[in-house]
């Protein structure tokens, strides 16, 4: 009986063991950064870039966008047109962390930036 009784524990020891161990393989370690990808992507947090040349690349590889873009642009009061070329030269003029926090600013609090409810 006491051979069976080891048995049993050494089975039941071993599917513990297993059961555990699958637990800790399909599960990977979970993180989450606002600012990697959302809502602006890292290699726009990180680019040497102008405005001007961002737009300028937008509207030669993308300028399906880039007309939807000025089409929009061009439908808003000039005070709002006026307001996006500001804001948007003053987070390029900014360096990578100062970018960075705006980003997570922007992730976790919808009534950070006022232009974004004016578009």
């Amino acid at each position: 009986m006491s051979n069976r009784t080891s048995v049993k524990n050494l089975i039941r020891t071993g599917v513990a063991t297993c059961a555990v161990a699958a637990s800790l393989a399909g599960a990977g370690i979970a993180s989450a950064d606002a600012t990697d990808d959302y809502p602006i992507p890292n290699r726009i947090l990180r680019t040497p870039c102008t405005a001007e040349q961002i737009m300028a690349a937008a509207r030669d590889v993308e300028p399906v966008y880039y007309e939807r873009y000025m089409i929009d642009y061009n439908n808003k009061p000039v005070a709002d047109q006026q307001g996006a070329q500001d804001r948007i030269h003053w987070f390029f003029s900014m360096d990578y962390a100062g970018r960075r926090q705006y980003s997570e600013n922007m992730a976790t609090n919808a009534f950070f930036e006022n232009m974004s409810w004016r578009w």
